[in-house]
């Protein structure tokens, strides 16, 4: 049996796109998972097989590393090599997860003769700039972008050299994989694999939660939903102030954590909104579904910080779909592809005013079931599964 090494740079529990890739290989090969910040044991019981072997340590956080972080930051996880070669494992694969790993997954290979996969899940050198504050004084403003000039330079050197050297390269959607393919003239298996739900696992969870039991809401009170990491370029701080404009009985419940959470929760204290939002932190992966079949919209808004946003396909989008509930989203390709094919809620302007517009004219709308059952079966995990197993000789 194969055996694959799967790198990671961060925990596994909440990471559903490096989930679904585990499942659908495991069994059909050995795969070991290395990454940081994690639980083994806890870990495990998300895949359940002998054919999955986890390997965590913790971040190192000292000096030296903070310092290639915010700098030449393709060598932050050098260590990962000595920890690979370690297991006397000979690997056929090494699937690296993003550009701060790619360097690593190269040089290991070379050393096992093993062959790379690269999966992209974003643009990476395009979101460097969310890295740093947004706010701050005119010395600090000057050292960030100094740093992001660096970080870009280095990636930019670093990417166009090993993804060179890659049997495979992946990505989240057709528009990136186009601008990679563009860019680097990528090697000859390229494919765009999007990160969206299970099929069959959503059509088999009929648990629903109930939001305005648990907060004694009324009946007929409007629950809009937001799920994601909470950070700059989502449009939460427009979406907290849109529910200014909304009466009472709108309701909005976000489920997440990161770094802008609390100076959203300050924003609601500000507008005295407390009673129309909820913050709710991290769901795990397999109670997210029950919480979003509970809500009768989904948020998707995109600020256009970068190229890697501007072209973004958020997750949420397929899994409010997923959970039966129209989405708002935000006027971007990605978006603007999806609602043309399956007209399953609104595009709006990313403003306080036209998204609390939106949010009432969806809500209120009705929309053909038939056309959920289009949308979940062109864009399920079992769909994309196939094209993963295409790329393993």
């Amino acid at each position: 049996m194969k055996e694959t090494a799967i790198l990671l740079n961060g925990p596994i529990s909440n990471d559903s796109r490096v989930i679904k890739t585990i499942k659908s290989l495991m069994g059909k090969m050995n795969i070991t998972l290395f990454y940081l910040d994690g639980n083994p044991s806890k870990d495990a019981e998300i895949f359940n097989s002998i054919h999955v072997k986890l390997i965590s340590f913790k971040r190192k956080n000292n000096l030296k590393i903070k310092l290639l972080k915010h700098s030449f930051f393709c060598r932050e996880f050098d260590y990962f090599k000595s920890k690979i070669i370690d297991t006397n494992i000979k690997y056929d694969y090494i699937w690296a997860n993003d550009l701060p790993l790619l360097k690593v997954a190269c040089q290991t290979a070379l050393k096992l003769n093993s062959k790379v996969i690269y999966d992209s899940h974003e643009i990476y050198i395009e979101t460097i700039n969310q890295f740093f504050p947004v706010n701050s004084s005119f010395i600090k403003r000057t050292i960030f972008n100094s740093l992001i000039k660096i970080m870009r330079i280095h990636g930019e050197i670093n990417e166009k050299k090993f993804i060179k050297k890659t049997h495979a390269f992946i990505t989240v959607n057709e528009s990136i994989l186009n601008l990679f393919n563009q860019k680097h003239k990528l090697p000859y298996h390229h494919k765009s694999i999007m990160n969206v739900p299970y099929l069959n696992e959503t059509k088999n969870n009929n648990e629903v939660k109930d939001f305005r039991a648990l907060f004694d809401w009324k009946k007929d009170d409007k629950i809009i939903l937001y799920q994601g990491f909470l950070n700059m370029g989502r449009g939460l701080e427009i979406l907290i102030k849109s529910m200014s404009f909304l009466e009472q009985k709108y309701k909005l419940i976000i489920l997440g954590n990161g770094p802008i959470k609390n100076n959203l929760e300050k924003m609601c204290n500000d507008l005295d909104l407390n009673n129309q939002i909820k913050f709710m932190g991290v769901i795990p992966n397999k109670d997210l579904i029950s919480y979003t079949k509970g809500a009768d919209l989904g948020i998707n808004l995109l600020e256009e910080l970068n190229l890697s946003k501007a072209m973004a396909s958020p997750n949420k989008l397929f899994e409010y779909i997923h959970a039966d509930i129209p989405v708002l989203c935000s006027k971007s390709i990605e978006n603007n592809r999806f609602i043309k094919k399956f007209p399953l809620g609104q595009l709006v302007q990313n403003h306080p005013k036209d998204v609390a517009k939106g949010i009432k004219n969806v809500v209120n709308s009705s929309f053909e079931e038939s056309l959920f059952i289009s949308a979940k079966n062109e864009y399920s995990w079992e769909k994309q599964e196939a094209s993963i197993l295409e790329l393993f000789d």
